[in-house]
């Protein structure tokens, strides 16, 4: 089985030190709450990423 999409770019944010590594589900989909190195949280689709919105994050879904 080929990785998800949030798989292969956590693997190359890890490649590249990037300041930003997706965080995935057991099933490969994106959490829904996303953080960086830093702090600085946003929500996302879990079907697809999506960059940071600022101020305090709260998701509707579950979090990690």
């Amino acid at each position: 089985m080929s990785p998800s999409p949030c798989e292969e770019e956590r693997r190359a944010a890890m490649e590249a030190n990037s300041v930003f590594v997706p965080s995935c589900e057991s099933g490969g989909a994106f959490t829904s709450k996303q953080c960086q190195q830093g702090g600085q949280c946003w929500c996302v689709d879990p079907t697809m990423a999506a960059g940071p919105s600022g101020g305090a994050v709260t998701c509707k879904t579950s979090q990690r």
